[in-house]
């Protein structure tokens, strides 16, 4: 019954998310009124009109919106949290199509977001709907909390359960399909270099590439002072590379390309940091010259998507290999450069000695560690009643089995201190379904929403009513 529900309401549901796609909800200019900018205030302000409109109880949080729907009939209801997110990741380079658009192509929505994560908050507000309109109120009280700060490391959703507690049960649909039953520790964190030590006659004056902690870097841009003697030796150089460039008398231009992935799988895009930091090494070696900060990142970070260079490797049978991304590299004369990295880190994995690690490394090459967020890893056990019934769900629903997944990505799941999973919204190994997660042209198809809806909806009735 569900999924004829989906299926008479798509075209309001596609209108739903191409309306919320159009708000630009990055962060950006926060204010005491948007506390993560103006964009992601009205992406939540929009949120709670919708639900208001379908007959919820919705209120805008100024950090989260939240839609309460069902419990009223018991003393104490279950708490059930179901959270989205409405922020994003800037666009970046590389659209064939406006990422504020949300455009329609072969049954298919592109835009940012509309995967990660506003068309399936979309989608699940759409469940809430299917219940409330076949007559059906769950005994638990759900609460459908669609955060603004997700991206940047989630601290909407720890105030939301600091000031409500945590749920005695949780859904996420910002993973993937079938069930997510197990996430790695995160951690975010710089390295900076409070003095420079350069010599000889080539000097970096600017160098900037990567937009987030979890994003891979698909631009970077420097900028190069130099003897206009050495400047044959530079061009000889950047001729034999994939860089773009410009030399104007002594002053170097360097522009590297990737390509863009998602932060906890690092290996799946191509850093630009990376080929820019491995050129400018070679700009230096080649010239005499020396710089610490290129010679750290060369030394420690530089083509390693594991942390075996920084000595810190790690693995476990749940999770499997750790792995490490250098999303960011910041340097500008005048400020103090920094070098930012993200770490997904297994179950078992022993955080402080890695922490000691690190900040001994740093340590020892005259630099500084600081941690920027850190969460510690998550795990239900597959056995769980609950989740077992999400897997019948599932199968019902789409007729695959429900495979209990691990993985190194990071959800508001972290934030239910394992008393939930992350649950949808789609299938990662079926492209058909959705793709381009931080990356340019991302996408979700028509039909993986509907189908969103359909579960999320059967999950509920089944687990609450």
């Amino acid at each position: 019954m569900f999924k004829d529900f989906a299926e008479l309401h798509r075209d309001r549901i596609v209108k739903d998310v191409i309306a919320m796609v159009q708000i630009p909800s990055y962060f950006q200019n926060p204010t005491a009124q948007y506390p993560y900018g103006e964009p992601v205030g009205k992406a939540l302000e929009l949120a709670a009109k919708m639900a208001a409109e379908m007959g919820f109880r919705a209120k805008n949080n100024g950090y989260c919106t939240e839609i309460l729907y069902g419990g009223k009939e018991q003393k104490s209801p279950e708490k059930v949290y179901i959270a989205s997110h409405l922020d994003v990741v800037p666009a970046g380079d590389g659209w064939s199509r406006d990422p504020w658009k949300a455009s329609i192509r072969d049954g298919k929505i592109y835009g940012r977001g509309v995967l990660d994560d506003k068309g399936p908050a979309i989608a699940v507000l759409y469940a809430l709907k299917a219940l409330k309109c076949l007559g059906i109120e769950p005994k638990a009280e759900i609460r459908l909390i669609l955060g603004g700060d997700e991206e940047r490391g989630m601290e909407d959703l720890k105030r939301y359960v600091n000031e409500n507690g945590l749920p005695d049960f949780g859904l996420t649909p910002d993973s993937s399909f079938p069930i997510v039953f197990a996430e790695a520790g995160v951690i975010f964190a710089d390295f900076s270099f409070p003095e420079i030590r350069e010599s000889g006659s080539v000097l970096l004056e600017e160098l900037s590439g990567g937009r987030a902690y979890n994003c891979v870097a698909d631009l970077c841009r420097s900028r190069l002072k130099t003897d206009p003697a050495l400047t044959g030796e530079i061009k000889k150089i950047l001729s034999q590379s994939d860089a773009e460039f410009s030399i104007t008398g002594n002053t170097v231009f360097i522009q590297t390309v990737g390509i863009s992935a998602h932060g906890s799988t690092p290996q799946a895009g191509k850093n630009a940091i990376f080929s820019m930091i491995r050129l400018l090494n070679r700009i230096l070696e080649k010239t005499g010259s020396k710089n610490n900060y290129l010679e750290f990142a060369a030394r420690y970070l530089v083509d390693d998507f594991c942390g075996e260079k920084l000595g810190i490797f790690s693995t476990d049978d749940i999770i499997g290999d750790m792995t490490m991304n250098l999303g960011m590299a910041d340097y500008n004369r005048g400020q103090i450069p920094k070098l930012s990295i993200d770490l997904r880190l297994p179950i078992q994995a022993d955080e402080k000695q890695i922490y000691n690690q690190l900040s001994a490394t740093a340590q020892k090459e005259n630099a500084a560690f600081t941690i920027e967020k850190a969460d510690k890893s998550t795990y239900m056990p597959k056995e769980d009643p609950r989740l077992q019934k999400l897997a019948e769900i599932y199968q019902k629903i789409t007729g695959k089995t429900a495979a209990f997944l691990s993985c190194r990505g990071a959800t508001y799941a972290k934030a239910f201190d394992s008393r939930g999973v992350a649950f949808g919204p789609i299938d990662e190994n079926d492209p058909s379904q959705g793709g381009g997660l931080h990356g340019a042209d991302e996408y979700i198809s028509i039909e993986a929403l509907l189908n969103l809806t359909a579960i999320y909806a059967e999950a509920i009735y089944r687990l609450f009513c």
